[in-house]
């Protein structure tokens, strides 16, 4: 019996390399680099970004990661901002200013970051690391779940929650592979 369990865990674990990979080959990992992926219309962005720039600066500050760039505009708030960015091999400076989301969770300029395409060893790599943050992230939930730093409220669903989540999460194919990937 144990060993059954062993192997569900174990399986699951390999599908979601093979589909994190999968990902990484066909549709591409939010990457290291800011890069400009899609310009929302009606957007500070809008006319100013274009698809496939690369995003160097926010305010004087080297952008090491898209997460970066999304805690230096909520830092930014509603004041024009410089960014300097690559577009087409020259290095160029704009300036946008944010504007708080329709929600009222966060500032943005309105853009989708870019995926960069992996070869298949830098991909398999990826997967590697990207299912270690997973396993660890889990392990961390079940010791807060257990206990009681975080209500079981706010953090598990059931199927319902899940199809949802799908549904929120998903618009194109690798993005519901993406998503089989991190539930698996």
């Amino acid at each position: 019996r144990f060993f059954l369990y062993l192997g569900g865990a174990f399986f699951n674990i390999v599908t979601a390399i093979l589909l994190f990979t999968l990902v990484g080959v066909f549709s591409g990992f939010v990457g290291n680099k800011v890069l400009v992926g899609q310009v929302l219309d009606a957007s500070p962005a809008y006319g100013v970004l274009e698809k496939n720039d690369v995003i160097l600066q926010l305010n004087g500050t080297s952008l090491d990661h898209p997460s970066q760039m999304q805690q230096l505009l909520q830092e930014n708030r509603e004041k024009p901002a410089e960014f300097t960015l690559i577009r087409a091999g020259k290095e160029m400076k704009v300036s946008l200013t944010p504007v708080l989301d329709a929600e009222g969770n966060h500032y943005i300029i309105g853009i989708y970051f870019g995926r960069e395409t992996l070869a298949l060893p830098q991909s398999f790599i990826q997967a590697l690391n990207l299912c270690k943050e997973y396993v660890v992230g889990t392990v961390g939930l079940l010791g807060n779940l257990i206990t009681g730093s975080i209500p079981p409220s706010e953090s598990l669903v059931g199927v319902v929650g899940i199809v949802a989540l799908t549904s929120d999460f998903t618009t194109q194919f690798w993005d519901y592979l993406l998503f089989v990937a991190i539930i698996s």
